[in-house]
């Protein structure tokens, strides 16, 4: 069902790659539901998206994919939409997400003279 959304935005050329969507998905039961239940973002990143989002067991779409360049801006390090990209001062091309790695490694490497 995912990919088959992709694809239909990747052939109308409205995206180039999977990462430059958004994705929100209705799962078919509750089993699927409770599978995918807070782990939207490791799902993300399993079928390489931007975002991953459950849809309310009531809605009326099954996959809902949206362009990100419509929603967001593109990070520098990642290449995800996110919008958060533009929010840090000092890392305003990168996510909040990438900001915290970057700080983390940043702070243990020694600078090289």
């Amino acid at each position: 069902k995912i990919s088959a959304e992709l694809e239909k935005l990747r052939a109308a050329k409205t995206i180039g790659k999977a990462i430059d969507a958004w994705v929100e998905y209705k799962p078919s039961d509750d089993a699927e539901r409770n599978l995918l239940a807070g782990k939207e973002d490791a799902f993300a990143e399993f079928i390489i998206v931007s975002d991953f989002k459950l849809l309310p067991a009531d809605a009326a779409e099954t996959v809902k994919v949206t362009p990100a360049t419509q929603v967001a801006q593109k990070c520098a390090r990642s290449w995800k939409y996110d919008r958060s990209v533009g929010t840090n001062l000092k890392y305003p091309d990168l996510t909040s997400r990438d900001v915290e790695a970057v700080e983390y490694f940043s702070s243990r490497v020694a600078p090289t003279a």
